[in-house]
Formats: structure tokens, sequence, C-alpha cells
């Protein structure tokens, strides 16, 4: 026998409560029929069956006071049974205007299954609606509602034992308004289900959804909570111990909220979930997987105005048309393993110009993103561009494959600065496939300062791929560091602005190697380039530049001793200002590429270049080594080559460009070597960098040896349209050194034609040993010849000084057949009338023999110019015989 309590209703009659033995299996409320069930203030009534409570029709529940009238309130109403179906109505709503809902408490333990009924506490403030339950399910035109209207929202608990199906439709509201608005719905079941008819609603202030699954949770329906521009929107939590398969809708409008996902298990996002937050966070934790499926690029996130976007994984992240977007906020990813799509992208960059977010992707081990083929992976553009980190403790690989100019991955200042992109792994892999494009692999521009690229790993490979930090004022700066080396083909490294920024590329143990790849700054005086190699440099194609408009930068070049510096281009050149200066510090150089070069060439004031080699240098026919321009002092115009030995069959120049430009210095040192130049070398310190074309005095060009010197091609330090002529030093004064001028070698310190009288330059021959002169043609081999004035232009130039000194033979040899000028400084002749004639110049010679070809009477010119109309004509030189 079942008994039910309740209170029944006649009509015209009070009510009075009944307990009365019923001998149906059920409690049934047929469809049409209802009953009310009233309740006084602060007591609860009770529907009691053993087997089933089954509505149909509609059962209300109402507050009274004691005198039976009505509060204007929902009642409190009590339904126990192992099953209850709802198809018709369960309410307590509020009765009158000002009232607000009741609280309704549903247990059973079986289930409850809500078809097509309805079930709501609604009222000013609204209600409570409960569940404690076995499964539970909620039909497609289900609906359960504990709404509020201008006051507190309402509460939904549901705790089932088993699974919950839910299909219909669940809501809690409050006033936007009230602080004190409860606007809850909570779930618990052992497996649960959001199907794609279902609406889940928490609006107002802080509503919230709380979805809680000891199994699997899916989630296919749309499940939203809403401040309605609140302070609060309130949170969306669903949790699972098992898996979690997110493929509906779910957002968090309004003021700030939050929406978080976490799973023991495996995190699924499938096509058409769609997760929006305004002003809040989103946060993904799995147990093992996160994984964005489907190639449809439907799944999206967004956290915007400073949102979160946080996913953290024990295993993987795979995102395969993914799209990520925090306006101005954040996005992390951490896992062991995270895998990007070809369709998928991370963004914290804004739209209404204020400053971009951070991305930070973190990996216990690998890391590989597949590019997206029109737009940028990883962005963060914004005012001032944000940060973004890809770091894996494993390998990193980025991989593209189109023709599109765009990066993969950009930090870039849209209204200042740049920002910064920080990449790191064990082994780190650019590959643009596509052998007719390069590709952007990371930029950090700026409209005021560039920004900062940092890529390091255990080894780098940059296949046809460019990395920039420009910025209208300073450049940016760009680090690529590794320990075992890194590899840079066809590839673009750059930094662009107008003051300062560098570039660096260093490795500590690896080479440096860079195939057709173009690596430098175009900036100002401040601008760095530099690359610190623990073994070789390899430079095959390419360039290596601190370049600048007005003023350029240095370029600084280390590599391990006992290694090599093959060296292709390097410059530090200045169209319009002064050049920067380049530096080589190392085992040993090889300039022996055709077209190779290292240039410090000046607009106004040159650079300098120097060495400083613990093995060899050595330089090609067709390759050079210029600092064309200016020169100030010793600070400027300046070639210094330190090396063990030094071979050299190319151009080594440090001229003046303009007229008024003087030469610069030359200085070779061979430290533990011979010092050798070749048949096709020009070493040249003069007033021009062309024969006599404008205006300059000549510059200093000084070999030193701690062996031997073999001088073969041409030393040149000539004074240029009239101008002084300048200094040759030619010193091998280490025990058992010797100076060899042979094969054609000329050594040239003249004044050169022109308006002045310009004086032939000196020229020092130094050796511990013995001086030798061989010459093969009828040319001189040594020349400091005084200036022979322009028609009607002045007095002629004086001629120079030639200093031999050797420890032992001085010989002068002619194998040409013919007789042979060895040495002249004769003095210039003048030009118009009354014009004077230079006086010869000197030639001394110390040395325990001097030998000379019979042949040779010619072979010293030391004559005075000649003076025109009556003018003195120059004083013949002197020879000094020691």
């Amino acid at each position: 026998m079942t008994y039910r309590t309740f209170w029944a209703t006649a009509l015209g009659m009070s009510l009075v409560a009944s307990t009365t033995p019923i001998a149906l299996a059920d409690y049934v409320v047929g469809s049409g029929q209802t009953q009310t069930f009233n309740t006084a203030i602060g007591q609860s009534q009770t529907i009691s069956d053993g087997t089933l409570v089954r509505v149909d029709g509609a059962v209300r529940a109402q507050q009274v006071r004691g005198n039976g009238q009505l509060t204007g309130n929902g009642g409190n109403l009590n339904v126990n049974a192992p099953l209850i179906i709802i198809n018709g109505s369960v309410s307590a709503d509020a009765t009158q205007a000002g009232g607000n809902g009741g609280v309704l408490n549903f247990n059973t333990g079986n289930g409850v299954l809500v078809n097509n009924g309805t079930i709501s506490a609604r009222g000013v403030d609204g209600g409570q609606i409960l569940f404690t339950t076995g499964s539970f399910t909620l039909g497609q035109n289900g609906v359960i509602d504990a709404s509020g209207n201008g006051g507190r929202g309402g509460y939904i608990g549901l705790n089932a034992s088993g699974v919950v199906d839910i299909r219909g439709k669940m809501s809690v509201s409050g006033a936007s308004t009230n602080q004190n608005s409860n606007n809850l719905i909570e779930i618990q079941g052992a497996g649960v289900t959001i199907a794609s008819t279902a609406v889940i609603n928490a609006l107002g202030d802080k509503g919230a959804v709380s979805i809680n699954s000891t199994g699997n949770l899916s989630n296919r329906g749309t499940i939203a909570v809403d401040g309605a521009g609140s302070e609060t929107a309130g949170s969306i939590v669903l949790t699972a111990t098992g898996n979690i398969d997110q493929g509906g809708n779910l957002q968090s409008k309004g003021g700030p909220g939050s929406v978080s996902l976490n799973a023991g298990g495996e995190i699924a996002f499938d096509t058409g979930s769609n997760i929006t937050v305004e002003n809040g966070s989103f946060t993904a934790n799995a147990g093992t997987d996160i994984v964005f499926q489907n190639s449809n690029d439907h799944v999206a996130v967004s956290a915007n105005n400073g949102g979160s976007i946080q996913l953290v994984a024990a295993e993987d992240v795979i995102m395969d048309a993914t799209r990520l977007e925090a306006r101005g906020g954040t996005i992390s990813v951490n896992a062991n393993y995270v895998q990007l799509g070809d369709k998928s992208t991370l963004s914290t960059s804004t739209l209404d110009g204020s400053d971009a977010g951070d991305i930070t992707i973190n990996a216990n081990g690998d890391i590989n993103i597949v590019a997206r083929t029109d737009s940028a992976t990883l962005a963060a553009n914004g005012g001032k561009g944000g940060n973004i980190t890809v770091a894996a403790q494993g390998s990193l690989g980025i991989k593209a494959t189109s023709d599109s100019p765009t990066f993969v991955i950009e930090a870039n200042g849209e209204n200042g600065q740049g920002g910064s992109v920080a990449v790191s792994g064990s082994q780190v892999v650019f590959q643009e496939l596509n052998t007719a494009n390069q590709r952007g692999f990371a930029r950090a521009n700026g409209t005021t300062n560039g920004g900062s690229v940092t890529v390091a790993g255990d080894t780098l490979d940059l296949t046809r791929g460019k990395i920039e930090a420009n910025g209208a004022n300073n450049a940016g700066d760009i680090a690529l560091t590794t320990t075992n080396g890194m590899v840079l083909l066809d590839s673009v490294v750059e930094a662009n602005g107008d003051n300062r920024g560098s570039v660096a590329l260093t490795t500590t143990a690896g080479v440096v190697n860079l195939k057709s790849s173009s690596v430098g700054i175009n900036g100002g005086a401040l601008s760095q380039l530099t690359v610190n190699s623990g073994s070789h440099i390899i430079q095959t194609g390419g360039e290596l530049f601190a370049r600048g408009v007005d003023a350029a930068g240095s370029v600084n070049l280390t590599f391990a001793n006992g290694s090599t510096a093959n060296i292709y281009r390097v410059d530090a050149n200045s169209s319009n200002g002064n050049a920067g200066d380049i530096a080589i510090t190392g085992g040993s150089m090889v300039l022996t590429q055709a077209n190779s070069f290292v240039r410090a060439i000046g607009g106004d004031r040159a650079g300098n270049v120097t060495t400083n080699l613990t093995g060899s240098f050595n330089q090609a026919v067709g390759t050079d080594i210029n600092t064309r321009g200016r020169t100030v002092g010793n600070a400027s115009n300046t070639i210094t080559l330190n090396a063990a030995s030094i071979t050299t069959d190319g151009q080594i120049v440090a001229t003046g460009a303009r007229a008024g430009d003087n030469g610069g210095t030359i200085t070779l040192n061979a430290t533990n070597g011979n010092l050798i130049t070749k048949t096709n070398s020009v070493i040249a310190a003069s007033g021009s960098p062309q024969a006599n074309a404008v205006a300059g005095q000549g510059g200093t060009v000084t070999l030193n040896a701690s062996k031997s010197i073999a001088v073969q091609g041409d030393l040149v330090a000539n004074g240029n349209q009239g101008q002084n002529a300048g200094t040759i030093n030619v010193n091998a004064t280490t025990a058992g050194g010797n100076v060899y001028i042979i094969n054609g070698g000329k050594l040239k310190a003249n004044s050169l034609a022109g308006p002045q009288a310009g004086n032939g330059g000196t020229v020092n021959i130094n050796a511990a040993q013995h001086i030798t002169v061989t010459q093969t043609t009828a040319d001189t081999v040594i020349e400091a010849k005084g200036n022979s004035a322009l028609a009607n232009t002045g007095n002629g130039g004086q001629g120079g000084n030639v200093t031999f000194n050797a420890g032992g033979t001085l010989v002068f040899s002619n194998t040409s057949g013919s007789p042979t000028r060895y040495v002249d400084v004769s003095g210039g002749t003048g030009n118009g009338a009354g014009n004077s004639g230079g006086n010869g110049g000197t030639i001394t010679s110390t040395s325990t023999t001097l030998r000379i070809n019979q042949n040779d009477v010619n072979a010293f010119t030391l004559k005075g110019g000649t003076g025109i109309n009556g003018a003195v004509n120059g004083t013949d030189g002197v020879i000094n015989l020691d």
C-alpha cells in the first residue's frame, strides 16, 4: 500500500492536510489536471510515492499565511519517488507581483525524466530547483527555470549518481545590479551529455554554470553566462574525471567572467566549438591531451579586453584548425608536446590600437608548427607589440609551404615599440619548402623602436627564412644563440632603424655557417653586428653588414683559435656619413671567394678594419679590403691586419674619397711567419681611389713580419693632384728576416701631377738579414718622386727619401734583359714662367754588401726638377752608401 501526503483542494473550501492510503501503484497528475500545494511560511509540502511520480498536467506550490491568504511567493515542495517523470509542469513561481520564487526539491533513487515538461521557480528573486537522483534526462522541449525578475537570480542544483542527458533548456537569471545574485546552475553526474539542442543560461551579475562528471563529459549545446553590463559576468566550469568532448558554444559575456575546462583525461574540441569570453579568462586543463580536431577552421576562442587563454595538458596539445584570440590579453600553452596545424592562429592582437598581450608556448618535449599560408600563426600586434615565447625542451620545428610574404611569428608595435619574440629548443628548424620564396620566420617591428627577436637552441637550421626587428627610430635587437652550431641557407636576418640596434649570432662550440644569407643591421653609429663562433665561421655568398645612411655601426666577428673564418662579404658602410668599424678576431681567415670583400667605406669619414688572428690570413685575387673615405688622425681609415702569416693577392685600400681626403693607414703584421703580397695585389693608402682623381695626401703603408717579406704586387702611398705623398715601410727585422721585392713588385710614394708642389714620400725597407730587389721589366721598382706641376700652375715638388737597411746583403738584380731603374726620387718639374723645379730626393743604403747589375747604369735616379723660363732647376739628390 502506498501513502501520499498532500494538501487537498476543494472549490470554496479551505485547505486541509490529508494523508490517505490509495491503492494505486503510481502518483499521476493527468493531462489537463492541476494540483496546487499551499505551504505555510517556513514550511514545505511533500509528494511521495514508492514507485513513480508522473506529472502530465500541472502541479503548483504557493506560499500562504496562517489565515490562508497568499503571500505572493512560491511555495516549497518536495517530490520523492524512485522514478519521476515530468511531461507537464511543476512550478513554485511567485503568485503576485513582487513575490519570489519558491523551492522545488526532487529526490529519486532511479531517475528524473523531464520530457516536454517545465519546472520553474520564478519571481522577483528566483527560487531554487534541486534534484537528487540516479540518472537525469531533460528532453529537447523540457525547461527548467529559476529566473529572477529584478532581484536575485535563482539556483538549479542537479546531483545525479548516474548519467545526465540534457537536451532542453536550463535558466537562472538575476538583476545585473544585484550584488547578492545567486544565478547558479550546478550539475553533477556520472557521465554528462549536453546535446546540440540544449541551452544552459545563467544571466545577470555573477551568473555561473558548473558541470561536474565522474566519467566523461560531452557538450554540443550552448552554455552561457551573461553579466548584461554588470561588474561580473560569472563563470562556466566543466569538470570531468574522464574526457571532455567540447563541440558546442561556451559564452561568457558582460563583465569579467571565465570559462574553465578540467579533465582527468583528454579535452577534445570538435567542429562547431566556439568559446567566447569577454573581459575574462579561458582555461583548459587536461590529464592527457588537448586536441583541436578537424580542418574546417571553426574552433575559435576569444578573450577580449585583457582576457587570458590558458591550455595545460599533461601530454599533448594538438591544434589542427584553431583560432585562439585574446585581444590585448594573454595566451599560454603548456604541454609535453605541442602541434599547430596550417590553419591555426594564436593571436593577442588588438583592434583599437591598445597594447597587444603576450603569447607563451612551453613544451617539455617537441613543438611542431605548420605555418598558415595567408597570415601569421602567432601574432601579438598592437599599439605596442606583445611578447611571444615559444620554448621546447625538445626540438622546435616550423615548416612553411607557400609563396606568402607574411611572417609566421610577429609581435609588431603598430603605434609604438615592437614587442619581443623568444624561440628556443634543443634543435630549432625553420624551413620554407618553396624554393622560390623567403618566408618570414619572426619579426618584432615598431613604428617608434624595433622590438627584439631571440632564437636559442643546441642547433639552428634556418632555410629560406626571414627575421626582422625594425623601428622608425631605433632598430630592434636580434640574437641567434646555439651551443653546437647554426646553418642559415638563403635567409635574411635584419634589423633596420635610424639609430641603435643589434644583431648577434653566437655559437658556443659549433660552426656559424651562412649560405647565401644576409645578416646585419641598417642603423646608426651605435648599432652593432656581432658573430661569435666557438668553431668556424663559413660564409658562402650573402653578406654580413652594419650599414647606415648618416652613420654606420660596427661589425665584430670572433671565432675560435685553431678555426677558420671563410669570409665572403662584410661591410660597415655609410652612404652619407661616417662608416663603422670592423673587427675580426680568431684563428685563420680566408678571403678567397670571387668578388668577396671587407669594407668600411664612408660617405664622409672612413671606418676601420682590424684583424687579430692567431693563424694565417689568405686573400685571393678579385677580392678587396677597403676603408675609403675621409681620414681623421688615427681614428679612421685604418686597416690593421694582425696574423701569424699573411698572404694577399687582392686589394687592400685605405684611400680618400673626395677632394681633400687623405690616404689612410694600412698595417700588415705577420707575427709568426712570412708576409707575401702576390703579383695581383694592390695595397694602397693614396689620396683617392682612382689614379689622381681628386686632391689628397698619401697615407701610410706598413708591412711587418717576424720572418720574411715578399713584395710581388703594388704598395702605394701616392699624393694626388699635387698633394704630398705618404710613407711606405717594409720591415723584416727579426733575426733571419729577409725582404724580397720580386716578380714585378712595386713601391710608389709619388706626388702625382697637380696645381701644388707636392713632395715625394718616404720609403723605408729594413731587414735583419738580406734585401733583394729583382726586376723582370724595365719599369722602376721604387718611386718617391715630387710632383711635376701642370701647365702654368707652379713649382715642382721635392723628391722623396728611400732608405735600405739590411743586416746582410742588399742586392739589385735584373732579369729583364734590359737596363732597369730600381729607385727614382726625382724632383718634379716646374711649369709656367718663373716656376722652379723640385730638388731630387735621397737614397740611403746600409748593408754589409751592395750588389747591382753592371748593366743597370741608370739604377738610381735622383735628378732635380727643371725650372721654366729662367727659373732655378732643382738640385740633384744624394746617394748615401754605408
